[in-house]
């Protein structure tokens, strides 16, 4: 299904642990195949031109990290049973869609089976390296030596063969290739925020014969590190992980607004395009 032109893949971390395992043992060199990309709604908001819709759609996985995409998959889903005359009433089946995502859990998982954040999708990722062999490579936040050292401490026996803070900027890249390259890593994770740090493996993968998997993680070192604490599990079973981040990190108040009231109002308008024409989901 594609959200505002971003394709976003319904798998179950059952599912992405089995792509994981096929990503680490398949040779193939082309940057698409070992690629994965976690978009939510900013990365969306964010994908204006082709360029950026290239680095963050035409990968192995797109993984939805957000809760406000399994929203806007059901939304637009029911925004196609309404045809024509429907789309009268796409404002009250808006409000309906949001208050059944609230208090009806099971209506999150119409299309979307899970939410996969990055950050959960860099330690599944390692837990497979840890007993499959394989090392990692951290690149990017200027925590990186810090969530090095967490992610050794969570699973002991991984091969941690690198973390580097670098820069996205394209001068410093043939140095960091070079740095990533000796380091014998086979999967890398980069944190420079998206869509940077998706932008920045498509311009180098080709260059990291190595590398088998490549995902940005955009805040997952901050996490790792502990200079940033996730929501609690229910707030983010209920989808108020938007809260907690503006009561901890006020400064983030734009960024925030993007993801939640900037988003629904495309996704509303979105609505009405597809009751008209539901191809422009790719089901």
């Amino acid at each position: 299904m594609t959200i505002l032109g971003i394709p976003i893949d319904p798998l179950t971390t059952s599912r992405v642990q089995e792509v994981v395992l096929e990503m680490l043992k398949d040779a193939d060199s082309s940057v698409s195949r070992r690629t994965i990309t976690t978009p939510n709604a900013e990365m969306i908001l964010s994908s204006t031109t082709p360029a950026i819709r290239s680095a963050v759609a035409d990968v192995r996985l797109r993984l939805p990290d957000g809760t406000g995409l399994q929203w806007a998959t059901s939304y637009l889903l029911g925004a196609t049973r309404m045809g024509v005359v429907g789309v009268l009433f796409l404002p009250i089946w808006l409000c309906v869609s949001v208050l059944l995502y609230t208090l009806v859990p099971a209506c999150k998982r119409w299309y979307l089976p899970e939410r996969i954040t990055g950050s959960d999708t860099l330690l599944t990722i390692s837990r497979i390296c840890e007993h499959y062999k394989c090392s990692v490579f951290l690149l990017g936040s200027y925590v990186a030596d810090e969530a090095a050292a967490a992610l050794q401490d969570a699973y002991p026996d991984l091969v941690v063969a690198g973390a580097y803070e670098g820069t996205p900027h394209q001068e410093g890249e043939p140095a960091i290739r070079e740095r990533i390259n000796a380091s014998g890593a086979h999967v890398l994770f980069v944190a420079y925020g998206a869509p940077a740090q998706e932008q920045w493996i498509q311009r180098n993968l080709p260059y990291l014969p190595n590398i088998r998997i490549a995902m940005g993680v955009g805040g997952a070192f901050d996490f790792l590190a502990g200079s940033r604490t996730r929501a609690p599990r229910w707030m983010q079973q209920v989808s108020l992980e938007w809260l907690w981040r503006l009561f901890h990190e006020p400064s983030r108040i734009g960024r925030i607004f993007n993801a939640t009231a900037r988003f629904t109002w495309r996704i509303f308008i979105e609505g009405y395009r597809v009751a008209l024409d539901p191809r422009r989901l790719n089901l």
